[in-house]
């Protein structure tokens, strides 16, 4: 009987656990959002244009969707 109630509470406080851990990652994941909104606000206010083309064209670049020539020419165009 003791044991009984004993695993019950157990099970009854994993159960409220794995809820505060559900809710913490859910305002982490908030928070990150957040804070990712804001740096790419600041980022666009204060950010040369030039530079996001050219952040652009190492995104492509490095996963494949634009090949070593055209990303030279885009590079050395906007050095110009």
């Amino acid at each position: 009987m003791i044991i009984d109630n004993k695993d019950n509470e157990i099970s009854s406080l994993k159960s409220k656990i794995e809820d505060l851990k559900d809710t913490l990652d859910y305002w982490k994941n908030k928070f990150q959002r957040v804070v990712k909104f804001i740096h790419d606000k600041i980022y666009g206010i204060f950010c040369d244009k030039d530079d996001k083309y050219k952040e652009m064209a190492n995104n492509l670049f490095i996963n494949g969707i634009m090949n070593e020539k055209k990303y030279t020419s885009v590079i050395n165009k906007k050095n110009k």
